[in-house]
C-alpha cells in the first residue's frame, strides 16, 4: 500500500493532511502551495515515487483531494460547506465519489482508475478533478515555483497534451516561459485555402456558388470557426435569405394555410406569398454572408433558443469553460477563474452559436469545403458587376483565435435576355421616332402597315445583332451592349437608322482590317 501523506508532515504546526478540521477554501490552497513547495521543490522524484506513481497530476490530485477526503470524515457539514463552494453545480459528484468510489487505502489507484477510464459517469469524475486543480491554484503555484526549472513544468505541460488529446482537462494548460519567448505557435506560416466559383461566367440572375476549400498544414488540430464576407448591395446571400423565410414561416403559420380548393388555394397561396414578400423586403439585408458546409446547409433549420448565465469566481487569470450545448437548451456555467479575454471570448462564442456558426475541427492534413450560395437582386436592370469579396476565416489553433483574409475576384455579367430585351424595346421606339420624323418632313410613307412592318422589321435585327455581338468577337462594336440600357441605345439606333445600320454592324466590310 502507497505510504500516507499524513506521516510525512514535517511542520508540525500545521494541519496534517487527512486530520483538518473546518478546512476553509483558503487553508485548502494554502495546504496544497505548501505540500507543492515543500515536497516537489525538493525531489520531485522521491515525491512520486514515495506514493507510487510516475504522473504528476495524479499527484496533484491527491494532494488537492486528500485534505477534503480527510475533513469529510472529521467534519462532514463542514467539508459538504467546501465542496458546494469547490463545486456548486457538481458538488453530489465529488461527494457521491468521496463516499461510494473512492479506495480510501489506495486513494493513488482510484484517481488512476477514474482518469483513464472513458465512459460518462468517470468523465463527470475528470470533469471535478479537473475543477479541484483549478480551485486550489495549483498550476499558478507550479508556475511561479518552477519557473527555473521548467523541465518540470514541461512534464506537467506533456500531461496535460496527452490527455487533452482524449478531451480531459480542456481548461488546463501550463505556461513555459521559454516556450512563450520563442512562440513557435505564432509562427505557424498561413492557412491554405483555396477559392472557385460555381461557373466560369457568372450571369445575372441565377444562383452560383463560390466554394472556399480550407486545408490544416499545421501538425496541431485546428478549429474553424466560421467563414464569411462582406457583401454589396446588389448581391442577396441565399442561405440567409431562407433562414429569414423558414422563420417567418414558423412565427407566423398563416403564411403558409392549408388547402381546401384549386381556386380558394391559388388565391391564398398568391396572397400569402405577397404578404411573406413584402414582410421579406421590409427586413434589412444581412449584408455580411456565412458561407456553410453540406452539413449546415438546413433550409428548415429552426433559430437556437439558448440562454446562458455565467457565474465568475475569480478575474485575475485562468481558463474558460466550454459545454456541450442542445437546442432550446437553458445553461448554467461555472467559470472558476477568468480573464477579461476569455469572458469575451467564451460570450462570441455563445452568440455565434445561436447564428448557426458551428465549429469543425480539422486533424492535420484534413480539408473542408465551405459553400457562399448568392444571387443577383435583379436580372432585367442589372449593371455588370466586379467586386472583389474579402473572405474571412476565422479559426483557433493552440487555443490562440486567429483570423485570415484572402481576396477573391468576382465579376458578373448581365443576362443575355436582358440585352435582348432592351434591344427590342429600344428599336420599336427608335422605329416610330422615325416614323414622326417622316410625318414631320413630309415624306412619303405609304399605308400604315409599311410603317408597323418597319418597326417590327428593327425589332428583328435588334435581337440579331445583340445575339451577334454576343457570339462574335470580331463584330465592329460602335457601342458597349453590356446590359439592358446598353441594348436599349442599340436597339434605338437600328429603328431610327434602319436596317442598313445593323447589317454594316452584322457584317464588316471586305477588306477592312479585323477589329483588334
Amino acid at each position: 500500500m502507497p505510504p500516507d501523506f499524513t506521516d510525512e508532515d514535517t511542520d508540525t504546526n500545521q494541519p496534517r493532511f487527512g486530520d483538518e478540521v473546518h478546512l476553509g477554501a483558503d487553508e485548502l490552497r494554502r495546504s496544497v502551495s505548501r505540500r507543492i513547495e515543500d515536497e516537489l521543490g525538493k525531489s520531485v522524484f522521491k515525491s512520486l515515487q514515495a506514493i507510487g506513481t510516475e504522473s504528476l497530476l495524479v499527484y496533484l490530485i491527491l494532494i488537492s483531494l486528500k485534505p477534503i477526503l480527510g475533513n469529510y470524515h472529521a467534519d462532514p457539514e463542514g467539508a459538504k460547506e467546501l465542496i458546494q463552494k469547490i463545486l456548486p453545480q457538481k458538488y453530489s459528484i465529488l461527494e457521491r465519489y468521496l463516499l461510494e468510489e473512492v479506495d480510501k487505502t489506495d486513494l493513488v489507484t482510484s484517481i488512476k482508475k477514474a482518469i483513464e477510464r472513458d465512459n460518462k459517469p468517470y468523465r463527470s469524475v475528470v470533469e471535478v478533478f479537473e475543477s479541484l486543480l483549478i480551485f486550489t491554484e495549483v498550476i499558478p503555484t507550479l508556475e511561479e515555483l518552477f519557473c527555473n526549472k521548467e523541465w518540470i513544468l514541461k512534464q506537467v505541460h506533456d500531461e496535460l497534451r496527452s490527455w487533452h488529446n482524449q478531451g480531459k482537462f480542456q481548461r488546463l494548460d501550463i505556461t513555459i516561459a521559454s516556450e512563450q519567448m520563442s512562440s513557435p505557435s505564432m509562427l505557424r506560416g498561413d492557412l491554405q485555402v483555396r477559392i472557385s466559383a460555381s461557373k466560369p461566367t457568372v450571369v445575372a440572375g441565377q444562383e452560383f456558388s463560390v466554394f472556399v476549400v480550407i486545408h490544416n498544414p499545421f501538425e496541431v488540430p485546428l478549429v474553424l470557426y466560421s467563414v464569411e464576407t462582406q457583401i454589396p448591395v446588389e448581391i442577396v446571400d441565399i442561405v440567409e435569405k431562407q433562414r429569414r423565410r423558414t422563420a417567418l414561416l414558423s412565427n407566423d403559420p398563416s403564411l403558409k394555410r392549408r388547402k381546401n380548393n384549386f381556386l380558394g388555394d391559388f388565391f391564398r397561396s398568391t396572397v400569402d406569398q405577397l404578404r411573406l414578400d413584402w414582410k421579406l423586403a421590409s427586413e434589412p439585408d444581412n449584408r455580411i454572408a456565412q458561407a456553410v458546409s453540406a452539413t449546415e446547409i438546413d433550409r428548415n433549420r429552426k433559430p437556437i433558443d439558448l440562454n446562458v448565465t455565467m457565474q465568475i469566481e475569480n478575474f485575475q487569470g485562468g481558463s474558460a469553460t466550454g459545454a456541450l450545448i442542445e437546442r432550446y437548451q437553458t445553461l448554467d456555467i461555472m467559470i472558476d477563474s477568468a480573464s477579461p479575454k476569455h469572458i469575451d471570448s467564451i460570450l462570441w462564442r455563445f452568440e455565434a452559436f445561436k447564428r448557426g456558426v458551428v465549429p469543425i475541427v480539422l486533424q492535420p492534413g484534413n480539408s473542408v469545403v465551405k459553400q457562399f450560395i448568392f444571387r443577383t437582386r435583379s436580372w432585367l436592370f442589372f449593371t455588370p458587376l466586379a467586386h472583389t469579396l474579402q473572405i474571412q476565416v476565422y479559426y483557433s489553433v493552440d487555443n490562440r483565435d486567429h483570423s485570415y483574409t484572402i481576396p477573391f475576384d468576382l465579376t458578373i455579367q448581365a443576362e443575355i435576355r436582358a440585352v435582348m430585351i432592351g434591344a427590342i424595346v429600344g428599336s420599336a421606339v427608335g422605329g416610330m421616332a422615325r416614323l414622326l420624323s417622316d410625318i414631320k418632313s413630309n415624306q412619303n410613307l405609304g399605308s400604315p402597315s409599311a410603317g408597323i412592318l418597319s418597326i417590327l422589321l428593327a425589332v428583328i435585327l435588334s435581337a440579331i445583332t445583340v445575339v451577334s455581338f454576343a457570339r462574335k468577337s470580331g463584330t465592329q462594336q460602335i457601342v458597349s451592349v453590356e446590359d439592358f440600357w446598353g441594348g436599349l441605345f442599340l436597339g434605338f439606333l437600328i429603328g431610327f437608322l434602319g436596317q442598313e445600320f445593323a447589317l454594316n454592324l452584322i457584317t464588316p466590310k471586305v477588306g477592312s482590317p479585323a477589329p483588334s
